[in-house]
């Protein structure tokens, strides 16, 4: 009987120790399973998890729009969003019903630059009107990013008819003729737009005078163009802008995982930059709050202080 008492009294020891020492599980909310955002995601999760053994990240699929409204709501930890959907989502405006004011910026991550995707016959945004054009799955940044270069152009949403196809179904309407346009923001080269390419899309620029009203008027935007040779054919320069893929927390997220979690990032940017050479090209401390238009999270700011970004 002793015998088995001081045995329970060790397993109980063992899980209490256990339970002292449990790491702590953080998810990233990123993009749908293929796009540039679970891509990005998964990446740095497993560099993440690959140096420490304290916090046990995981990529778990979500959307600009899904993203902003999970994090607000404390539903996941970090989410990654495109800087033109977190201003809808900061100022309450278009699929954002109230202001998301509980969001902190904690870093950038990636330029996302604009690929103009076209079928046959179309040469420029401004020929839209009345045209199929996909805006995306549901709860995704293309939905913003699409009606805010329509709006660019005079051509309000309601004036074309909107598609919700997935990624693959876009390359498929392409090939079929199903489609006219998506408005895509992403890193390049980007193997998605290659697929739609091989399928019946186009490339087209945007016309600079437009593109120069377009980041006048949205400062979450910059000019950005796509060089030349990046895409097969393509040998001149596709004139464009570019949003920034930014990583943000809830204001009452916990500093100190908030500050290991970018120390770690900065001080692996060669390990995360391995994993996807171009996607991550831009990702640099100096680079950081690139896109920052919303409060820094505490336990960033204590980081970038520390590393003298902020005096």
């Amino acid at each position: 009987m002793r015998r088995l008492l001081v045995g329970l009294v060790a397993v109980c020891m063992l899980m209490l120790s256990g339970t002292a020492h449990a790491e702590k599980f953080v998810r990233i909310a990123s993009g749908t399973v293929g796009g540039g955002f679970y891509n990005a995601g998964t990446a740095l999760v497993s560099v993440l998890n690959a140096v420490q053994k304290d916090i046990n990240y995981s990529a778990v699929t979500g959307g600009s729009i899904k993203n902003l409204i999970s994090t607000n709501k404390r539903d996941v930890e970090f989410g990654m969003s495109l800087t033109s959907t977190l201003y809808e989502g900061w100022n309450g405006v278009q699929n954002f019903p109230q202001p998301l004011k509980d969001l902190r910026f904690v870093a950038a991550i990636y330029p996302q630059v604009a690929h103009i995707l076209v079928g046959p016959g179309i040469n420029s945004i401004g020929e839209l009107r009345g045209k199929r054009v996909d805006f995306g799955p549901i709860g995704g940044g293309i939905d913003t990013n699409n009606r805010l270069a329509l709006e660019a152009y005079g051509i309000p949403e309601s004036e074309v008819k909107i598609q919700r196809n997935s990624r693959t179904e876009t390359a498929e309407a392409f090939q079929t003729g199903g489609t006219d346009a998506q408005i895509l923001l992403t890193s390049y080269p980007s193997a998605q737009v290659n697929d739609m390419l091989q399928h019946g899309a186009r490339l087209i620029p945007v016309e600079k005078e437009k593109r120069d009203e377009l980041v006048k008027k949205y400062p979450f935007y910059i000019n950005w163009d796509i060089p030349k040779g990046t895409y097969d054919g393509y040998n001149e320069d596709l004139t464009g802008y570019s949003a920034f893929c930014v990583l943000l927390a809830h204001k009452d997220m916990d500093a100190e995982i908030v500050y290991k979690t970018v120390k770690l990032f900065f001080e692996n940017e060669k390990l995360i930059k391995e994993r996807r050479p171009a996607q991550f090209d831009f990702f640099s401390l100096k680079n950081a709050m690139a896109g920052c238009d919303i409060p820094l999270h505490a336990g960033a700011e204590r980081y970038y202080k520390e590393m003298g970004l902020i005096k």
